[in-house]
């Protein structure tokens, strides 16, 4: 770059700058400077218009855009910035032939938006509406374009329609002042006075010039209040528009705003409850209206205001225990924002010794990865309640995420000595299992028999009353595929199912069982991908089993074995011929009544089908395939700018234990300088922090050398991978989806192989994705591969280059291949299944045993 291009950079970024700062005098001076030493630069022309624009010169404004236009025909921004000069000085059929040039070149929904504005000005409604419309369909996020829709449509007479855009605009953001007064108008015009007259008191007190809608507001009032026109209401008067009237002739009289929004609060109209009790705590700031403000206001990009009114509501020095049940009965229905931070601490620690408020937020807490803090008030739950089910369900859990096995596993053993037949109480104990290396894989084995036999629905095992005709028994016809998960949203199991469920062919016939208690957007892709979807979260066990039943399912797989919200009892039940289980847990199900696990050489080798109580089947090259997120491209590995190699463990902390981070220091002490990054959202919690730096610090690492992070989104989460050179995988419990991850990201991953499927979960990932080199039969090895590659920085700068690519040749990125593995398979097991109810059928006389159906 030569000296004056130099220059010339450094003026347009001043004033842009002074742009952005508003400063639109100073911002034309810099543009004039810039032009006087590049007259054809078409950004300063550009700049110079807008900031005439800005500086009310509409002429000139439009003059410098031309200028810009005629050395920039093909810039879509210069264009429709030409337009919105057009516009300024009543060039409006121009300024729609420069929107649509400019549409034409870049559609983008702000294009669209300022042409239907001038649409209108035309009084040309139906085009105007057309492109509202087809700007929201571009953009369905923005307020702003659903409210202009509004007038549009109000002004075509279409009232409905525009009471609907208004409240679509309010949906997306409740504060948006002029989406309240559309609101109103449209109600006002529609007849129903009272819900416009709070519409318009709402719009009123966020209006810095409220004077039109205040004169709109006294007319409905006169009307709904004095029957001054044929609009008003027959018999009383709308109770809102009496205290709208009192409101306005007492302005700072909090109880009548907080009655006004209590009201609206019970018709469901959230945006305008907010705006009356925003009012409410304005004049008297109680921590009930604060909190209730704070649950109202919380929605997609709302969560940080709505946390703020939350945590005012806590410290306000009002809040009482009613506030605690409500805010812990929120909790218990939805997920909500992270419980962390001393203001956090602070009221939880002041939380009353009320059991379903203790358990509700040990639970919230439990959930969001914040074990220390869930144990804490679940402890004090169980000293109020020793026999609480609940209570000891969710400390267990908190205790295993907390690493403390042996009590988590104590806490579940004494919730089945209370209630024996709790299947969830027991499918918690069967997780918790694998976390604990002291616990051994045949007593693993042995608990998951014993499950089964003790779940075991009698007479769930006879086929014979599966064979409903000869059609039922065609070993050639379309397959009926039915997949059960409590997944089907954004969870890792997603990501393994929805490549199969694109891939699947016509061959068979898709039916999905989803237990989402909070569906997504990734479950409305799933329900739009799949002929069949069955919402069925808060079914009984019963009642699903009916339905797949029903459904006359073929092969039902299930997704979740023993995790969270399982369907296990469900599937003892055998409500479908043919039972399989997959991806989502990783170890037998214990259950007879599901006939077969599929795996691959890899993750269950011949010769340990003996941990598994179903037939274990295999496909050809890999388990599972795999559809990653959107991710960064990957960067070099840092150490080759630092100067030190950073291993990393981006896995949840249950699965890292002591004997784990010992291992994970030798090889930190054989690099002099080496670092390591924990990262996962547990790590919030402060004493799991303190805990694992203890345990370095056991280990002569110093806490300089170790970093710990918790929480953070997925995007940002992926992009952490630029921060390691290697990955380390933990053990026992071995991690799946974060191999995935790391590896996709460039970094190598060393992985220890142990012998039952949980301990091969990475090593699985390596040897099919051809990098069975980083595997390690032991903790030397372990160390010396982590160490070897440690060695090597151009090794590890030519993986992060080429790592990507291997992985999308490799069978894990080959949906289309492994699906149709995957129905070979299922094809396989019906025609067996055909086969011996052909048997059964010539022999009636043969009795059902009491195994697995093969």
């Amino acid at each position: 770059m030569s000296a004056g291009e130099g220059e010339c950079t450094n003026l347009l970024e001043q004033a842009q700058r002074l742009a952005r700062e508003r400063r639109w005098d100073d911002a034309a001076r810099v543009y004039h400077e810039l032009l006087a030493r590049a007259p054809d630069r078409p950004d300063a022309w550009e700049g110079l218009g807008l900031a005439a624009l800005h500086g009310n010169r509409a002429a000139d404004g439009l003059r410098f855009l031309l200028e810009a236009r005629a050395r920039a025909p093909d810039s879509a921004r210069v264009l429709s910035s030409v337009g919105i000069a057009q516009r300024r000085n009543g060039l409006l059929r121009e300024a729609i032939e420069s929107f649509e040039r400019a549409f034409a070149l870049e559609p983008q929904a702000g294009i669209l938006i300022n042409r239907a504005r001038v649409e209108r000005e035309l009084g040309q409604l139906p085009q105007a509406i057309a492109s509202f419309q087809r700007a929201i369909e571009l953009d369905r996020s923005a307020p702003e374009p659903w409210s202009m829709l509004s007038n549009a449509l109000r002004e075509a007479g279409r009232l409905e329609e525009s009471l609907s855009a208004a409240r679509e605009a309010l949906s997306l953001d409740p504060w948006f002042a002029e989406a309240h007064l559309n609101e109103g108008v449209a109600l006002h015009r529609l007849g129903q006075l009272g819900p416009a007259i709070v519409s318009y008191w709402v719009a009123s007190t966020r209006l810095a010039k409220p004077a039109p809608v205040l004169a709109n507001l006294r007319k409905a009032l006169l009307q709904a209040l004095h029957g001054g026109s044929p609009l008003a209401h027959g018999g009383a008067p709308p109770r809102e528009a009496e205290l709208v009237a009192r409101l306005l002739q007492s302005p700072r009289d909090a109880a009548l705003a907080l009655a006004l929004g209590q009201l609206e609060q019970q018709r469901e109209r959230t945006a305008t409850a907010i705006g009356c009790l925003e009012h409410a705590a304005q004049l008297a700031p109680l921590a009930s209206t604060l909190l209730e403000l704070g649950i109202l206001a919380f929605a997609p990009g709302r969560a940080q205001r709505s946390q703020e009114y939350v945590l005012r509501a806590f410290e306000s020095g009002s809040a009482d225990a009613a506030c605690y049940r409500r805010l812990s009965e929120w909790f218990a229905t939805r997920g909500r924002f992270r419980l962390t931070g001393p203001r956090w601490q602070a009221i939880l620690e002041a939380c009353p010794d009320e059991v379903p408020v203790l358990v509700n937020l040990g639970a919230a807490l439990q959930r969001q990865g914040l074990p220390s803090a869930s144990v804490r008030l679940h402890e004090r739950a169980l000293r109020l309640a020793p026999r609480q089910i609940e209570a000891l369900l969710n400390h267990g859990a908190a205790l295993s995420d907390e690493g403390r096995f042996a009590e988590a596993g104590a806490a579940y053993r004494r919730a089945l000595e209370i209630a024996p037949d709790n299947a969830i109480t027991a499918s918690n104990l069967l997780f918790s299992l694998h976390l604990d290396p002291s616990v051994s894989a045949q007593e693993i084995l042995a608990e998951h028999i014993a499950f089964g036999r003790r779940f075991a629905v009698p007479g769930a095992l006879d086929p014979g009353r599966f064979v409903r005709d000869a059609r039922s028994r065609d070993p050639e016809r379309r397959l009926r595929i039915g997949y059960v998960s409590p997944d089907l949203r954004a969870h890792p199991v997603a990501y393994f199912l929805e490549p199969v469920l694109r891939a699947h062919s016509a061959g068979v016939e898709v039916f999905c069982y989803s237990d989402a208690v909070q569906p997504d957007a990734k479950t409305r892709q799933f329900a739009e991908l799949v002929p069949h979807f069955v919402a069925c979260a808060g079914w009984t066990d019963a009642a699903l089993a009916e339905r797949i039943a029903a459904d006359q399912i073929d092969i039902l797989v299930d997704l979740a074995g023993h995790t969270a919200k399982n369907r296990m009892l469900t599937f003892a039940r055998k409500p479908a011929p043919l039972q399989v289980s997959w991806i989502g847990y990783f170890d037998t199900t214990g259950l007879e009544a599901i006939d077969c696990r599929i795996a691959d050489a890899h993750s269950v080798p011949p010769g340990q089908e003996r941990w598994f109580v179903e037939r274990v089947e295999r496909l050809p090259r890999s388990s599972n395939c795999f559809a990653h997120p959107p991710a960064p491209e990957p960067a070099p590995p840092p150490c080759l700018e630092r100067g030190h190699i950073t291993f990393g463990c981006f896995n949840n902390p249950a699965k890292l234990t002591r004997q784990g981070v010992a291992v994970f220091a030798r090889a930190l002490r054989q690099l002099a300088g080496s670092r390591i990054l924990l990262k996962y959202g547990a790590f919030d919690d402060p004493t799991l922090r303190q805990r694992y730096l203890g345990w370095f610090s056991e280990e002569g690492i110093d806490a300089a050398r170790v970093e710990i992070e918790g929480h953070a989104p997925l995007q940002a989460f992926l992009g952490s991978f630029s921060r390691i050179d290697i990955a380390l995988d933990p053990f026992p419990y071995s991690g799946e989806t974060t191999a995935l991850h790391t590896l996709w990201m460039g970094v190598p991953l060393v992985a220890l192989e142990g012998e039952t499927l949980v301990q091969r979960l990475a090593s699985r990932v390596l040897r099919v994705a051809g990098l069975s080199e980083w595997v390690a039969r032991d903790a030397d090895e372990y160390v010396a591969i982590a160490c070897t590659l440690a060695r090597d920085p151009a090794q590890l700068a030519r993986r992060r280059a080429s790592q990507r690519a291997q992985l999308a040749a490799s069978p894990l990125w080959d949906h289309a291949g492994v699906t149709r593995e995957l129905e070979q398979l299922y094809r396989r097991l019906w025609r067996e299944w055909c086969a011996r109810q052909s048997i059964r059928i010539q022999l009636p006389h043969v009795q059902s045993g009491g195994g697995a159906v093969f």
